[in-house]
C-alpha cells in the first residue's frame, strides 16, 4: 500500500466523522495528530480536489453556512471498508515498533 493511499484514507476517515470545510480539516488533522501534521492550504485543497474528482467525497452546502463542507460518498465508504483491515493492521504494527523502542530506549 502506498503512503499516499494511507494518507488519503486517514483524511477520508476524518471527513467521514466530521464533515469539515477545508480550513476546519487542516485544524482537525493538526489536533488529531497532536500537532505532528500541520498541512496548509497548498496540501489540503489539491487533495480535496483529487478526492472529489475520484468520486470519494462531495461538497455539501448547508443553509446559513457559506463555507463548503465535504462528506464521503458511497464510493468513498466502499473504499474505506476495503482498506480498513490493512490500515488497522499497519497502525497496530507501527504501534508495536514504537512500543519496542519505548521499552528498550526510553525506559532503559
Amino acid at each position: 500500500m502506498k503512503l499516499t493511499r494511507i494518507s488519503r484514507a486517514v483524511i477520508l476517515f476524518i471527513i467521514y466523522k466530521y464533515r469539515p470545510h477545508g480550513y476546519e480539516l487542516m485544524k482537525l488533522i493538526a489536533k488529531i495528530s497532536n500537532g505532528l501534521l500541520t498541512p496548509g492550504p497548498g496540501t489540503i485543497y489539491p487533495l480535496l480536489f483529487l478526492l472529489k474528482k475520484r468520486g470519494l467525497i462531495r461538497e455539501v452546502s448547508e443553509e446559513g453556512d457559506r463555507k463548503k463542507r465535504y462528506e464521503v460518498t458511497q464510493h468513498g465508504v466502499e473504499f474505506l471498508k476495503e482498506i480498513l483491515p490493512s490500515l488497522k493492521g499497519a497502525l497496530l504494527n507501527f504501534l508495536d515498533v514504537i512500543d519496542y523502542f519505548e521499552k528498550n530506549e526510553v525506559s532503559g
